[in-house]
């Protein structure tokens, strides 16, 4: 739960109190274990907004990931002089050009004919650390559960937040109100308009 110590942390840090999380994918996931932590302080949390993505990723998901890392290595090992030739070395994994895109924003070069190489450090993008990213540190068993309602916005076309996903999520977040917009995993960016209305009403109850 490093990842949300740390948004913890900045808030005590800053004195921040009655925030709204607005959380994607794995922003999702964050805000979601901070929503849930018995030691939460009652007045740190006023709003949770979660982002097409479940408590549990699923098998699918996860394998989906694995094969992005698996691709970001083969890049890293083939050490490109263009974004072109990456494009091409990520299409397999990623074909969607929108992922594509998002996965090369990590990709930098340190000067003129040298290798485009990745800003992140090699271990993160491991087998071992993806299913450890991918593990939500809260079980169905262990009782926890944000009983205030909770925005949850998933995209027609994403597999994130499938109808038995959204029963998981039901076990931790009671009262979670389900909104679907037209798109696929990145509904922000496909429905930016929609989204925003979305969440600026639900914010403003």
């Amino acid at each position: 739960m490093s990842m949300a110590d740390d948004v913890i942390h900045l808030c005590q840090k800053e004195n921040l109190s009655q925030i709204s999380l607005v959380g994607h994918s794995m922003g999702g996931g964050v805000s979601m274990s901070i929503a849930l932590r018995p030691d939460l302080p009652t007045s740190l949390l006023r709003k949770l907004v979660i982002e097409d993505v479940s408590p549990k990723i699923s098998s699918e998901v996860i394998q989906e990931f694995l094969g992005y890392a698996a691709a970001m290595r083969k890049v890293a090992e083939a050490k490109p002089k263009s974004r072109r030739e990456a494009d091409a070395l990520l299409k397999d994994a990623a074909p969607d050009t929108s992922m594509r895109l998002f996965l090369m924003t990590s990709l930098v070069n340190d000067g003129r004919g040298e290798p485009l190489r990745w800003r992140l450090p090699r271990h993160m993008i491991e087998d071992s650390t993806i299913h450890g990213l991918c593990n939500f540190p809260f079980s169905e068993n262990d009782g926890v559960r944000y009983d205030p309602e909770a925005l949850f916005i998933r995209g027609t076309h994403s597999q994130y937040l499938a109808e038995e996903r959204i029963d998981i999520a039901r076990k931790f977040f009671p009262n979670l109100r389900m909104e679907t917009l037209d798109g696929g995993h990145w509904v922000h960016a496909e429905k930016p308009g929609d989204f925003i209305d979305m969440v600026t009403k639900f914010l403003k109850e």
